[in-house]
């Protein structure tokens, strides 16, 4: 979790809310600025800091009723938050090809994250562990469990700040500020980033109750209930919050060093560091504190190359068909297009295929696609533990185009269907007239299926799992049937990807 980073969001969104307010009362260009920079360190913490830039600059545009007057402040407010923000979009765009990495990247597609997750990713924090809108309020005051941690009871008494909201202008004006939060947070309803939010219901409930005695009472019962020792009285036992015995553990340690040997992030972390050299790449299929190792690890689920190696492994499990698709041509070629089209619902796959002339192998044949290009190697590699796909489920009909260089021809090419590839999948649609394409006689030769050579092609050295991670335990049996264990330590086994 890192709900740090959302306190740090609240300080600067708190701050801009303020000098926004202050440049609407004084009509004070700096004042816009100032809050415009303020924006841009909230974007800076986070992409949903973005909000703040859109509430001073339609705050702005509001006051000066879309008048020309109005292009002053708003340059004055979107200059300043410019500045802090220029460099992380920058940096993503010359890293990654995308200023908003790791998403939208259906508008800036790079070969660092595939579109399937990152909607996958999206879908999923939009229904966190399944919770329904309806059961949010519930979830987040008082459960605590499915939301990864809660805000407390007193926060059930929320409906009341839309009586500040209605009665004066600075309710009004924190409740557009509440709202636009609101709308951001319906796009990921995990606690943590439901507290930029109860930073302005928080004021707003404040400003209702503030002259009255019941305040004090309120905020009494918001501390004793909010006591680590006094929470379970109401929320889940399995619910994210500060576990008191932990804490004082924390702070009796002997040395800090003692205090993270027993954290198990940080003793798979070491772990690796004692069995790897220091130039290797491991792909961990289990959690692993990354802060406190020198290794570069690849880390299941948050990468292309992640899911990638994820196949590869798992295609151990997978039979490819001893059927082949086989396309003759009329006569020999230098250059040949292929389309495919998958079901609705479904990627387009690619296994492997391979080119021949009078029956020898054509070698060095390249490939371009406009759907996942960095990938397209993975389907001419002679190894049907890799293919390349789509990655996106519902495209139209996708073309590759193979060429042969150095003036090589073929006249025949070869598909390779794994079990869940359909033979009508592929199709040439530019070519000579008169080909012919098959199903090659059942029992003929396919491509190898090396997983090992495919780990070590994608430029992994050693793969990590846990025996009693619930991910790991999917991939277990293929790793020890393909690779060569390293060392293992409890329930850590760490795994040599040599090829020789």
């Amino acid at each position: 979790m890192t709900a740090y980073n959302d306190i740090a969001l609240v300080a600067y969104l708190g701050a801009a809310c303020w000098y926004l307010w202050e440049g609407l009362r004084t009509d004070s260009p700096w004042s816009f600025a100032l809050s415009g920079l303020l924006a841009g360190f909230a974007f800076s913490v986070k992409y949903t800091g973005m909000i703040a830039v859109v509430a001073v600059l339609l705050a702005i545009a509001h006051k000066y009723a879309l008048r020309r007057s109005a292009l002053r402040p708003m340059a004055y407010a979107l200059g300043a938050f410019l500045i802090p923000c220029t460099p992380w979009i920058v940096t993503n765009w010359l890293t990654f090809g995308n200023p908003a990495f790791p998403f939208f990247n259906s508008l800036f597609p790079n070969p660092f994250i595939h579109q399937r997750w990152e909607k996958e990713y999206m879908a999923s924090m939009r229904s966190f562990n399944e919770v329904n809108w309806a059961s949010i309020p519930m979830e987040l005051t008082m459960r605590g469990h499915k939301l990864s941690g809660l805000i407390g009871p007193l926060f059930l008494l929320t409906p009341f700040a839309l009586w500040s909201v209605v009665r004066t202008r600075a309710g009004r004006y924190l409740g557009i500020w509440l709202a636009i939060c609101l709308a951001v947070y319906s796009a990921n309803i995990g606690a943590r980033l439901f507290i930029p939010s109860l930073f302005f219901v928080s004021l707003l409930l404040a400003a209702v109750f503030r002259s009255t005695p019941v305040a004090l009472v309120l905020v009494m019962g918001h501390a004793f209930l909010s006591w680590p020792a006094n929470m379970s009285l109401y929320c889940d036992p399995w619910a994210y919050r500060i576990d008191p015995v932990k804490a004082v553990r924390a702070v009796v340690y002997p040395s800090g060093q003692d205090y993270l040997r027993a954290q198990s992030g940080f003793r798979t972390a070491s772990f690796v560091e004692a069995h790897t050299p220091p130039n290797a790449v491991v792909f961990s299929l289990t959690g692993i504190d990354r802060a406190y190792t020198t290794r570069r690890v690849v880390m299941y689920r948050q990468s292309a190359k992640a899911e990638v190696l994820e196949e590869v492994i798992l295609s151990a499990n997978r039979l490819e068909s001893t059927r082949t698709l086989v396309c003759t041509l009329p006569r020999p070629v230098s250059e040949l297009t292929i389309a495919g089209r998958a079901a609705p619902t479904a990627e387009l796959t690619l296994t492997d295929v391979s080119f021949s002339l009078n029956g020898a192998v054509v070698k060095g044949v390249k490939a371009a696609v406009a759907v996942n290009p960095w990938e397209i190697g993975l389907a001419l590699d002679d190894n049907t533990a890799t293919r390349w796909r789509s990655w996106s489920r519902g495209t139209g009909p996708i073309a590759i185009k193979f060429a042969a260089g150095n003036g090589a021809r073929f006249d025949q090419l070869a598909i390779a269907l794994a079990t869940d590839e359909g033979a009508d999948q592929w199709k040439v649609v530019r070519g000579p007239d008169g080909y012919s394409c098959g199903q090659a006689p059942p029992g003929g030769p396919l491509p190898r299926k090396d997983i090992r050579a495919a780990i070590a092609g994608l430029g992994v050295t050693h793969v990590l799992l846990d025996t009693e991670d619930a991910f790991s335990q999917y991939f277990v049996a293929a790793v020890r049937e393909n690779l060569k264990v390293l060392a293992s330590e409890g329930s850590l086994q760490l795994y040599e990807v040599s090829t020789r």
